[in-house]
């Protein structure tokens, strides 16, 4: 059941990032391409996707539960957009990503 419709959360308590502060990957792959002939069945760039996973990651290592505490809610061309189950963990979560990207812009791992 989606969680829109489930009470799991206090209302509209929504983080969004900048993908470009998280992620310097190119929106197609070139090494899938170059495995498959073909750039995959996926509808988010490859940059939203890595940022989703570069964020979740972050907050899951700072303490955070997926499902329980926050989940992915949508990504657009610039931004990825999660919801959080209280105020609080909003606050937290915006503090930790902000101080981790203000520092390290974009976070850079083969880039």
């Amino acid at each position: 059941m989606a969680y829109e419709v489930i009470p799991w959360k206090e209302n509209s308590i929504a983080l969004s990032f900048d993908i470009k502060k998280i992620s310097c990957r190119e929106d197609s792959s070139k090494e899938v391409f170059q495995l498959s002939g073909e750039g995959g069945a996926l509808n988010a760039s490859h940059p939203a996707v890595e940022s989703v996973a570069r964020v979740a990651n972050l907050l899951g290592s700072r303490g955070f539960k997926y499902n329980e505490d926050f989940i992915f809610k949508i990504c657009s061309d610039e931004k990825v957009v999660f919801d959080f189950s209280n105020f609080e963990n909003a606050d937290k979560a915006e503090r930790i990503v902000k101080e981790i990207y203000r520092t390290q812009l974009p976070l850079k791992l083969s880039c």
